[in-house]
């Protein structure tokens, strides 16, 4: 899950970057090695933080098929140098950065609650 995590926000990055497709692709199975090797090293709140961006991602997507500026099937040849980064892109992004923050949050809310509760059982 995090390997698919990292994954996802490498390719995000790279999409806004607007960096050629073979370059893209290599730095997403970097960023996917990289994510299971965390994500095997650090398991405590990983699952919180990969399902928080994986959630994050989905809604973006799913946003995106419905709104504009949303850049979906680029082509080789779309991608020049000196390109702009289209603002629609940029609005996706930070809305995707505050889900990200929002959904972390509030599952480690929820997870200190449920954490709370729990210990009222024993009594």
């Amino acid at each position: 899950m995090c390997g698919f995590s990292v994954m996802i926000l490498v390719n995000l990055l790279t999409t806004l970057a607007k960096l050629d497709n073979k370059i893209s692709f290599v730095l997403d199975v970097l960023g996917a090695l990289l994510g299971t090797y965390i994500g095997w090293k650090y398991d405590k709140g990983v699952k919180i933080i990969c399902t928080s961006l994986i959630g994050a991602f989905l809604i973006i997507r799913g946003a995106g098929s419905y709104l504009p500026g949303y850049p979906t099937g680029l082509k080789a040849s779309d991608l020049k140098p000196g390109l702009k980064i289209d603002n629609n892109m940029i609005y996706y992004f930070s809305g995707f950065v505050v889900l990200f923050i929002g959904g972390m949050a509030f599952q480690t809310w929820r997870k200190r609650v449920d954490h709370e509760e729990d210990a009222d059982d024993n009594y």
